[in-house]
């Protein structure tokens, strides 16, 4: 049992890389060919004179600082995981709320006009043109809160996630 565990550790500590190494000589012959010996008996006596002694690099003491990961593309977003894309999303949704209010503020005022126009050829129409009104001022309130976010709401939550403001800006491309 002895003997298989002796043998055991053999074979083990024998692919164990050594930490020790010794000087190796290097000479190159007549024909050009360089050869390596460990021991400076086996160099032939016509080379021993060029002779060149190599001695293994001493390892440094100190190690070397880790790499950063090489990042192919770095992809940034605020204090809350949102990035410029998210933002940019959110500043297309006001800007869409605030086309959509001065279509509906200019599709309104022509109905008030074809109401006025009618009116003249036959009379009346009032509670038409008065309830036409309110429509108005209900798609100018919405135009002027998406007008609101868009030049204070947004940039302030931007802000305050940490987000530059730069990313409310939509580039044409």
């Amino acid at each position: 049992m002895i003997l298989r565990f002796s043998i055991f550790l053999i074979i083990l500590l024998s692919f164990v890389p050594s930490e020790t190494w010794g000087t190796v000589y290097k000479w190159t012959d007549e024909n050009g060919i360089i050869h390596f010996s460990d021991n400076p008996q086996k160099v032939p006596e016509e080379y021993r004179g060029r002779v060149e002694k190599m001695t293994p690099p001493e390892k440094s003491k100190e190690r070397e600082p880790p790499r950063k990961p090489t990042v192919l593309f770095e992809q940034k977003t605020d204090l809350h995981g949102k990035n410029k894309q998210w933002w940019q999303g959110l500043v297309k949704k006001w800007e869409k709320k605030k086309g959509e209010a001065e279509n509906r503020i200019e599709e309104l005022q022509i109905e008030i006009r074809q109401l006025e126009f009618n009116k003249k050829a036959f009379g009346g129409m009032e509670k038409e043109k008065s309830r036409l009104t309110r429509l108005i001022q209900v798609a100018e309130l919405r135009k002027n809160v998406a007008i609101r976010m868009l030049t204070e709401g947004l940039p302030e939550e931007a802000r305050k996630a940490g987000a530059p403001v730069e990313w409310l800006i939509n580039k044409p491309q």
